[in-house]
């Protein structure tokens, strides 16, 4: 019996754990959706987007169109606290009278931190207290709801919402709960926070070190038994489907029992005397009973077989005649309300597969639109470091070209002053040579200058040669001047002396003319070896002129070179300098291309988050069409069994 007692109650216990999740989920689920309209709404994205580009006069009146709209949204539900929205400028709007202190700072807030870190479009924070006196002067504790905001002319987050559900709306929906046994129930999220405890709000979000948790957290929706602070107690839970939470269920497991314990021996005792009171009684009785009861079987038979078109008559007023008139009237009742669930049921089955098929067209046009979506992120992503691995391309190649302009630039000042030394080149090469045709002409002149001197020394020669001839000429006369003297005597004397004068003349006559002659012919020698110097000197003239003409010849040759040189890396320098301007153009080109290309990234980005939120919206309503189908078909089977 214990084993009965604790499957029986166990359940019932996940029955009700299961349909407390799905009111959550109902209830919660319905704020979401709510949210979600009012951050997709046109003129309240479109206020926020444009904000910034106000002047003073007209942000406060876009200011008080948007407060008016988020009061309006407030005085319709009694579930939310406040309202704010984020701009992408860090503005916050705020609904409500309420107004946040100066000093308080809700971009630092904890909801807004988890937010922000957790980088999704969409987020429910668990139950906490809050830091905002503004949100906390009507409730302490709350649970926050954020959503991206979107405007149709944009894929682009305009801003964020951000709303504040009261912790009391979650504890109205769960407090009339009741558990037998003295059992108890509490919601848990996924990191083991207590996200309602209806017998305690004041240990809402604080965090469970149990262990049991991690088995609950683990498994799907079920039961088990585990011993929990020395006391054994049968876990139920059931998780919710939308929302991260865990409806948890504590049960002891001897209150279950305890009844079979303490009716152990009574039940046994008051079984014997009834056992004999009921045999004679049955006795007595069951012939009254049998008869009306074995009629009445048998139209209950009728009924189970689906046949409502009965016809009993009811001919006593005891408690069997009630039970028979209690059975006709039911017979009639079910009958009417099989008529109309049939009626109603054709019409939902229909609807629902209308539904369905839609619902599910809708989700595999949605999945093709989101791959497709996820598709472009690539390509863009792709595109994107292509654009940039070009930019650093353009940018290496931009620099090579600046290296290039300072080379020729370079290279033009060395040519410049190469032609400048080629000009100072040939104006030395044209010096040389008016040198070399001076030389020329002084060789010249001296060429005639020892020629006059050869002939000069020939005449003297000749008259030397005709010195000597007097001379000896004058030395034989003064031997027979000599010979004439002595043959005189006396008389001869005087002429005998001026006849050995004559002879000494004569001998130094011949004397300076035998030294004249002898360096006349070293001076002949001497001019001989000046000619042949001379000679030798006009060859080296000649040959040194004709490398002077050839050297000045190339150095017209190098002159032109450079001037055509000079032309044609004008020219390059010209090309270079369109190229340089091209390339400027190209990295202008590039940045704004890399620009766009981070752009048209962040907005895929952005439409890619918004696709997948209508990928899971239109799965969970597919999902809901194929439980409607399956609910109609169900109803049609079991109401199809009754002939009318």
């Amino acid at each position: 019996m214990s084993s009965s007692l604790i499957e029986q109650n166990r359940n019932n216990l996940l029955e009700l754990m299961k349909q407390t999740s799905k009111s959550i989920d109902i209830a919660f689920m319905e704020i979401d959706r709510n949210m979600i309209a009012l951050s997709r709404n046109e003129q309240i994205g479109s206020l926020v987007e444009n904000y910034s580009k106000l002047d003073d006069s007209q942000k406060i009146r876009s200011r008080h169109q948007i407060q008016q709209l988020m009061n309006d949204t407030i005085n319709a539900r009694v579930d939310i606290v406040d309202i704010y929205i984020i701009t992408n400028d860090n503005e916050i709007f705020s609904s409500g009278v309420r107004a946040m202190k100066q000093d308080f700072d809700l971009l630092s807030s904890y909801a807004v931190t988890k937010f922000e870190e957790s980088k999704k479009n969409s987020l429910w924070i668990d139950t906490y207290e809050t830091d905002n006196d503004a949100t906390g002067g009507i409730s302490k504790r709350i649970l926050t709801v954020f959503k991206n905001m979107y405007v149709t002319t944009s894929l682009k987050s305009v801003g964020t919402l951000m709303a504040n559900v009261k912790e009391l709306y979650l504890y109205e929906l769960v407090k009339d709960i009741k558990m037998d046994y003295d059992g108890y129930f509490f919601i848990i999220g996924k990191d083991k926070n207590i996200v309602m405890d209806p017998r305690d709000l004041n240990k809402n979000g604080e965090i469970l070190e149990d262990k049991y948790l991690d088995r609950v957290l683990k498994e799907e929706t079920s039961w088990f038994i585990e011993e929990i602070n020395g006391e054994e107690l049968l876990v139920t839970f059931s998780k919710c489907k939308n929302m991260d939470w865990i409806v948890v269920g504590l049960t002891p497991v001897k209150n279950i029992t305890a009844p079979v314990t303490y009716m152990g021996v009574e039940l046994l005792l008051i079984g014997i005397v009834c056992l004999i009171i009921s045999f004679f009684a049955a006795i007595l009785i069951t012939r009254d009973i049998t008869k009306p009861m074995k009629k009445l079987i048998k139209q209950i038979e009728k009924v189970k077989e689906g046949h409502l078109n009965i016809n009993y008559k009811v001919g006593r007023w005891d408690e069997i005649g009630v039970l028979g008139r209690c059975f006709r009237d039911m017979t009639e009742s079910l009958k009417n309300l099989i008529l109309e669930i049939k009626k109603m049921s054709g019409g939902t089955y229909k609807l629902s597969q209308e539904l369905s098929a839609t619902s599910q067209e809708n989700y595999a046009t949605i999945e093709e639109f989101s791959d497709t979506i996820r598709n472009i992120e690539e390509e863009t992503l792709s595109q994107t470091k292509g654009i940039e691995t070009c930019s650093q391309v353009a940018f290496s190649l931009s620099n090579k070209i600046e290296d290039i302009i300072d080379s020729f630039n370079q290279m033009n000042q060395k040519i410049y002053e190469v032609k400048v030394s080629s000009e100072k080149g040939k104006e030395s090469v044209g010096s040389l040579n008016k040198k070399a045709e001076n030389l020329k002409e002084m060789i010249e002149n001296i060429s005639a200058v020892v020629e006059r001197l050869k002939n000069e020394s020939n005449e003297i020669s000749v008259i030397t040669t005709t010195i000597k001839y007097i001379a000896e000429q004058i030395d034989l006369l003064a031997l027979n001047a000599a010979v004439e003297a002595a043959r005189a005597g006396s008389y001869g004397k005087g002429f005998s002396v001026v006849a050995d004068e004559v002879k000494k003349l004569a001998e130094q006559t011949s004397e300076s003319a035998q030294y004249i002659d002898e360096k006349l012919n070293h001076m002949s020698m001497s001019i001989e070896n000046v000619r042949n110097v001379v000679t030798s000197t006009e060859k080296f003239t000649v040959e040194h002129d004709i490398a002077v003409k050839d050297t000045s010849e190339k150095f017209e040759l190098i002159d032109k070179s450079m001037d055509y040189v000079v032309v044609e890396i004008d020219g390059v320098k010209e090309l270079i300098s369109k190229i340089d301007s091209s390339r400027e153009e190209i990295v202008e080109l590039m940045e704004e291309l890399s620009n766009s290309s981070k752009e048209n990234l962040m907005s895929t980005q952005n439409l890619t988050a918004a696709s997948n939120e209508e990928v899971e919206l239109n799965k969970h309503l597919v999902e809901l069409a194929e439980e409607l189908r399956n609910l109609s078909a169900m109803v049609e089977e079991k109401v199809a069994v009754f002939r009318l």
